[in-house]
């Protein structure tokens, strides 16, 4: 990592913005059939809380900004001038079915506040449970993942950051073997290669759909007879991540607590024509500008593979144990829920109280697999990957062989480690866990491993995204 004293200029802040659920119970598929995992629920969210990342890890409070039922995740355009933020409900202005997606201005040096957000506008998000929102790479759209709903919705972004109009809604159809999880499709998260191919994760069919984009019109295209990936039946696709070459997929997989690796192979481009069922897609709103580009798209004719003996597990080998093990708790832990206590970074702990989740308990769930979150080091080398109820980030590289390893997991500090984020200097991990209520910091070794001991600790209630960006022009 970057030395902390060199990590921004003088006139320049790293802002760290917090997304979270106002609402007990959310995001957690054991709450119905066996309670949720246990919390403290007399806590929950406010909004988006705002903070200044400080030297040596530190987060410092700025303020929290109302932004409606369950923000719990936002993307930031590539100008760093707006945040959209998705709210993860089924009903939005008396429409059923439907949550919402809400944009904002950041502001600089307003009201007496560094850094606010100020609302633009906000729109249907043409299905229920939105859970994640991508800005795309360099035009004025962005892609909202419908869980419930099983849509993905486009939106068109104006000068002002304002949400424009909805250009396309895709709809998904199927289910996978899995009676709790996988009645229908679960849209999860959406990732770019390029400008014009773009991936979606469906937890709910264990597919991953590809599309072609048609950045002119903001339409989505199934990209040909091969236009879907699939993973093994049950594992719940989550998050993919697009390698920095571009050449590699890997993609997390929920339920099965794995990452599995794609590789694009050959292919050429080849004139695209719409079919009838691709126009129907659309929103019927916007029917007559498909009918006047029928033949201008041209699809990806590469393929992607997967390289099923170079993917990786993400738990130990003996996670989770037998119920009757007496040696289940890990790391010492009494009691699953155990949280790192009190923090002080002016006097850090020599031995913190790890919070690997206790694998007799956990094992009901899901035989202890939860996979979250994947990020990559910017030089593409590391991932990172969340473990829920091992409460763990798996920190994996790839070896002289070509395969996925874990060099290392480290307690995520919390319970629920849902979302997390490297900051720009890539010096610290944030994490948020969700049900230990704290966003934990860890510090990163120059290999890019880990340092188990966190650097801060501070609270914010069911934190559930966080992501920051360098602001500038701070006097």
């Amino acid at each position: 990592g970057t030395a902390a004293c060199s990590r921004v200029s003088s006139h320049a802040k790293e802002i760290v913005f917090v997304g979270c659920y106002t609402q007990a119970g959310s995001a957690d598929p054991f709450e119905e059939t066996m309670g949720g995992v246990p919390h403290d629920r007399t806590k929950v969210g406010e909004g988006i809380t705002i903070f200044e990342l400080k030297t040596g890890g530190r987060l410092e409070r700025i303020t929290c900004v109302s932004a409606g039922p369950n923000p719990s995740y936002f993307c930031i355009s590539t100008s760093n001038r707006y945040l959209y933020a998705v709210n993860e409900v089924d009903a939005f202005n008396g429409m059923e079915g439907t949550g919402s997606i809400s944009s904002f201005k950041i502001l600089k040096n307003k009201h007496g506040k560094d850094v606010s957000l100020a609302p633009i506008n906000q729109k249907p998000s043409f299905g229920s449970i939105p859970c994640h929102v991508l800005p795309h790479p360099s035009r004025p759209y962005i892609f909202v993942a419908n869980y419930m709903g099983a849509t993905m919705s486009v939106f068109s972004t104006k000068k002002d950051g304002s949400l424009g109009e909805v250009c396309c809604v895709q709809k998904f159809e199927g289910k996978g073997p899995d009676a709790l999880r996988q009645t229908s499709p679960h849209p999860h998260c959406t990732a770019f290669r390029g400008d014009t191919e773009a991936f979606m994760t469906d937890l709910g069919t264990d597919e991953i759909h590809r599309f072609y984009f048609d950045d002119e019109t903001g339409i989505l295209h199934r990209n040909g007879a091969k236009r879907e990936l699939m993973v093994a039946k049950g594992s719940g696709p989550r998050q993919v991540l697009v390698s920095k070459d571009g050449k590699s997929l890997f993609v997390v997989c929920e339920m099965a607590s794995k990452v599995e690796w794609y590789m694009m192979s050959g292919g050429e481009e080849k004139e695209f024509k719409k079919t009838e069922t691709e126009t129907q897609t659309k929103d019927s709103d916007n029917n007559s500008n498909d009918a006047q580009n029928t033949t201008r798209s041209r699809p990806h004719g590469h393929t992607w593979t997967l390289q099923e003996e170079r993917s990786c597990y993400l738990l130990p080998k003996n996670w989770p144990k037998s119920d009757d093990d007496e040696k289940a708790v890990v790391a010492g832990n009494k009691h699953p829920f155990v949280s790192s206590g009190s923090f002080s970074a002016s006097k850090p702990q020599t031995s913190p109280r790890d919070t690997f989740g206790d694998s007799k308990f956990f094992g009901k769930y899901n035989k202890g697999r939860w996979a979250s979150c994947v990020v990559s080091s910017k030089n593409g080398k590391i991932l990172y990957v969340g473990n829920r109820l091992h409460n763990s980030i798996a920190v994996i590289a790839i070896d002289s062989q070509g395969n996925l390893q874990v060099l290392q997991r480290v307690s995520s500090g919390g319970i629920t480690p849902r979302d997390f984020t490297l900051s720009q200097n890539e010096d610290f991990l944030l994490i948020a866990n969700q049900h230990s209520h704290n966003i934990t910091v860890l510090a990163l070794e120059s290999d890019g491993r880990l340092k188990p001991q966190p650097v801060a600790q501070v609270k914010v209630g069911l934190p559930a995204c966080v992501k920051t960006i360098l602001l500038h022009n701070f006097s």
